[in-house]
């Protein structure tokens, strides 16, 4: 947090050692209900908690060797160590794991001719026991986890296939273990259609999405006409150009259906959303966001989150004169 102290300590010291979440954070309040505080106050439970769950699993564990496996295991945020996050972000899993008997679980999910599937799902379930976890998988499928001794199943999804499983792969103390996942993709329907704009009907260039998925494509900028290719389903469809609103549509596909969709977009004004409110953690710019989501208008959003560091992040006239409508959201300081 921009308030947080920073290190060196006073004889020279890396501090702090780790970080923790500390900023609106829910906690239980003293009277009954719950409350949202930020500070040490927030910060230190989620490393006090941590040591305690490292104590019950090796009770005979020093302080100083408890210090050592936090900051040995704590995800880095920047070059580690350093005199604002410290080793990183505690990562309270990674450091029980130190302390357990654990071994490593390794795989890719591909497709049936072998490339890569990107960014999968990996639901891995301990078979007689309650141990439940979810990964995702990189841009190339790959993924990696540490758990402890015993059998697991594997479930993998990803958009365009079927859910590809591994069954009682086991992963043994100190050893790693390597799983492939073969993915069938799911057959293909198409939607096509034509982007233009709604007063002079002229082409459009502009993005075509299945929101909350990988599926895009852009349309022609001398014809407006697109063509994306979609799984079987009911599927929403937004269309996004610049200086005209979002257009939205809907599309249900079968295998091998090939079904049209046209869009005229009104125009908009290029707009920017500044968020002036966020670098003291004061933001209130989800009420215009959420406005101007709902009326159709796109909009690009910048936060401010270092407005007095060199460089500033405040926006320049330069760049404020790129748009022809700029809404700033400035709650507490202006």
């Amino acid at each position: 947090a921009t308030f947080s102290s920073r290190g060196p300590s006073r004889w020279d010291e890396i501090k702090p050692e780790v970080v923790a979440p500390g900023v609106k954070v829910r906690s239980a309040y003293p009277g009954g209900g719950y409350a949202w505080g930020t500070g040490t106050s927030m910060a230190v439970p989620h490393v006090a908690g941590a040591a305690a769950l490292l104590l019950q699993a090796d009770p005979s564990l020093s302080p100083d060797a408890i210090e050592a496996i936090l900051t040995r295991t704590a995800r880095p945020l920047g070059t580690a160590p350093n005199n604002t996050t410290g080793w990183g972000l505690l990562d309270v899993y990674v450091a029980a794991l130190g302390v357990t008997e654990s071994g490593g679980l390794r795989g890719q999910v591909i497709a049936a001719g072998g490339a890569p599937v990107p960014t999968p799902t990996i639901e891995i379930e301990e078979r007689g026991a309650s141990i439940q976890l979810t990964v995702t998988g990189d841009v190339d499928g790959l993924f990696a986890v540490a758990l402890r001794p015993g059998r697991y199943d594997l479930e993998a999804t990803a958009f365009g296939y079927e859910r590809a499983k591994a069954v009682g792969v086991t992963v043994r103390e100190g050893a790693q273990t390597d799983v492939v996942l073969t993915a069938t993709r799911q057959p293909l329907g198409l939607v096509f259609g034509r982007v233009t704009d709604a007063r002079t009907g002229g082409a459009v260039r502009a993005t075509v999405e299945v929101p909350q998925t990988p599926a895009r494509t852009q349309s022609d900028a001398a014809t407006g006409e697109f063509r994306l290719a979609l799984p079987p389903g009911d599927w929403p469809l937004l269309v996004r150009a610049g200086r005209h609103r979002l257009g939205r549509g809907h599309v249900s596909l079968g295998p091998d259906d090939a079904i049209q969709r046209d869009f005229a977009l009104s125009s908009a004004p290029h707009i920017l959303l500044v968020d002036g409110g966020r670098w003291y953690y004061e933001s209130h710019s989800r009420a215009y966001e959420q406005a101007l989501t709902e009326l159709d208008y796109p909009y690009d959003l910048h936060r401010i989150r270092a407005p007095f560091e060199t460089p500033s992040d405040i926006p320049t006239a330069t760049h404020l004169l790129q748009y022809d409508l700029v809404i700033w959201s400035a709650p507490d300081d202006s």
